[in-house]
């Protein structure tokens, strides 16, 4: 008789701590739920700028020259660096749409001349600059503007 008294207390006991904690439970969750959610900003999907290097090879294949093919690309360094410069004074302004206007212009010249490089990274800002201006964020510009000065670089020293 002892043991039935000891276990029906045991299961009583147990019953008194279950309904204890789910009455603390539920009181942490109404007390959570009364803290306002914040929006955490989204985390940025940076563009990575990550292209295979460069090659004139297309010109070649095109039929110009290598000495042609070279030429082709030093006439197209004196643009890149105009347009760097005026993408630049746009950026403040957040005049997207003369942004993608000017990479537009230069896109052109520099898919002539193959893929990788520079090429791909103008068609990657470009197709960036055409969403919708609200869609578009100042820093990824930015990023893509600074890229685009990279690869502008490197062909200004091999080029040059």
């Amino acid at each position: 008789m002892t043991m039935i008294i000891i276990g029906v207390s045991v299961i009583v006991l147990l019953i008194i701590a279950f309904v204890i904690y789910k009455s603390k439970d539920k009181q942490i969750t109404n007390q959570q739920e009364s803290i306002p959610k914040v929006d955490t900003p989204k985390q940025k999907d940076l563009p990575s700028c990550q292209y295979p290097p460069f090659s004139h090879a297309r010109l070649i294949e095109m039929g110009l020259s290598d000495e042609e093919s070279k030429e082709f690309v030093q006439e197209l360094i004196p643009q890149l660096l105009t347009q760097i410069s005026l993408i630049q004074n746009a950026i403040p302004l957040s005049n997207f749409k003369e942004i993608e206007r000017l990479t537009h212009s230069i896109k052109g010249s520099a898919t002539n001349l193959g893929t990788g490089g520079i090429s791909d990274l103008l068609v990657e800002f470009n197709t960036y600059l055409k969403n919708d201006e609200n869609m578009i964020d100042k820093d990824i510009v930015h990023i893509y503007l600074e890229y685009l000065i990279h690869y502008t670089q490197k062909l200004q020293k091999e080029y040059n």
